[in-house]
Formats: structure tokens, sequence, C-alpha cells
């Protein structure tokens, strides 16, 4: 599985979005993984194929415009993969997207499931 994050999240203004690749071992189907590096532990996930799900999560702030994520999630489809909203995509607590352990619990169920192949 790979996650990548945007620095500012969906609908940034910033001129510059920061992307960063995680992989985690316990979930990464098996012979989908290309490669392993000793050492530094560098993971190198497979590539997407049609019909993988992709987690959509809010790991820090709510999306400015919910509407966001719903032409994220339509772009996905289009592109031939299965969107999959997290529980608190759209909660509100201040500017983060809910409470701590609520955005914490999303991303830890999208590790979790054995479907969600790359989250965003």
């Amino acid at each position: 599985m790979f996650m990548v994050s945007a620095a500012g999240g969906f609908g940034s203004r910033a001129g510059v979005a920061w992307f960063a690749l995680y992989s985690s071992e316990a979930n990464c189907n098996g012979n989908r993984m290309k490669s392993v590096v000793a050492g530094n532990s560098i993971l190198r996930p497979g590539r997407l194929r049609f019909d993988d799900t992709i987690g959509i999560i809010a790991p820090a702030s709510a999306p400015p415009d919910p509407q966001t994520v719903d032409r994220a999630a339509e772009a996905l489809e289009r592109f031939g993969f299965k969107p999959k909203p997290a529980k608190n995509l759209r909660s509100r607590l201040g500017f983060l997207a809910g409470t701590d352990r609520e955005r914490a619990t999303d991303l830890m169920q999208m590790f979790a499931d054995k479907k969600v192949t790359a989250i965003i």
C-alpha cells in the first residue's frame, strides 16, 4: 500500500505541493511489491491497477470546500479506481477534520483494510 500526501490538503492554494510516499510492509499485497532495500528500508509499492481501491482521508485540516472531495472521488472513478472516503473525511473541529482520535482512526482503518491499495 502507498499513501500520497499533499501539503495543505485538498484545495491548497500553495504554489508548490509537496508529496510524500509511504508504504506499509504489512499490507503490501504480496507479490505486488517490487523491491525492499536493506539498511534504510526503502519499500517500492507495485503500480496501481484498474479497479484498485484508493482510500481518501483528511489527516490534518478539513477540505475547505467539501465539493473538492466529491470531484476528486469522481476523477478517481473516471481513471478506473474505486474511491473509499474515510468515515470522518467531512468532519469538522475548528479547522481540523475531526478530533485527533477520529483522524488517527481513519488513517489506521485504511492501513488495516486489505482492499485499500493506496491512500490519498
